[in-house]
């Protein structure tokens, strides 16, 4: 897959703003696999009420997360994923970094609507942005609240909730017709840790075809950050 370093800061901005993601289970393999998006659609059976309830009331106990993680990117083909691996950081209210370490070298640190970005292969500039305003990113903002606070009975008023599978529980979200969001993605997978207090794996699939599967590995989660996690540029 054609590699485009511009773009996937772009795709590591959307993403820092929405890695706000709950993240305290066990190690898990590295994200992605051919069979992750080849294999048959599995049978999905809606998700109860009280269920969602459950999830949530266990994802509102999270206030801060640092973790390893691994990404694949697949192309629409499914084939030769391209494979990121690094490093993020998120606490409350409003504070992400994204330190991707590999294959190229860049960090995305987000605290409200401020923004700086960091490029390896440029060490002694950050570029910084203000999304203030932006409607767009008004909209992801929420969005991410959202699925950073694990308000899933929020979320079910625009997505179809069902059960990918039952252990791990993974609920599938599926956009409404009436919202539009379907022009942007088919649906959004999320793997559950034990005792439902964390997602340890997401998998957005793009409605142009293209999967994102993205896994933390060993997270420590309500536990002080040291200072260092969030410097930009690094030191």
């Amino acid at each position: 897959m054609k590699f485009d370093k511009r773009l996937y800061v772009v795709l590591v901005l959307l993403a820092a703003r929405a890695a706000w993601v709950r993240a305290d289970g066990p190690q898990t393999q590295p994200a992605g696999g051919v069979s992750d998006v080849s294999r048959p659609a599995p049978k999905l059976v809606p998700a109860p009420n009280d269920l969602l309830d459950k999830v949530q009331n266990e994802l509102h106990k999270m206030r801060s997360i640092e973790a390893d993680f691994s990404e694949l990117i697949y192309p629409k083909d499914h084939k030769d994923p391209q494979l990121f691996r690094g490093h993020l950081a998120a606490k409350e209210p409003n504070t992400v970094i994204w330190r991707v370490e590999s294959p190229v070298h860049i960090i995305v640190r987000v605290q409200g609507e401020d923004v700086r970005i960091w490029d390896g292969d440029k060490p002694n500039e950050v570029e910084k942005k203000n999304l203030a305003g932006n409607p767009t990113y008004k909209v992801m903002a929420q969005q991410t609240r959202d699925w950073a606070g694990g308000n899933f009975k929020v979320l079910s008023e625009s997505y179809d909730v069902f059960v990918e599978q039952n252990e791990p529980l993974t609920l599938r979200f599926i956009p409404k017709p009436r919202t539009g969001l379907a022009k942007t993605f088919s649906s959004v997978s999320a793997t559950l840790g034990p005792g439902y207090g964390s997602i340890i794996r997401i998998v957005y699939r793009k409605s142009t075809g293209e999967v994102y599967a993205f896994t933390l590995k060993d997270p420590k989660v309500n536990t002080p950050i040291p200072d260092k996690v969030w410097e930009v540029p690094p030191k």
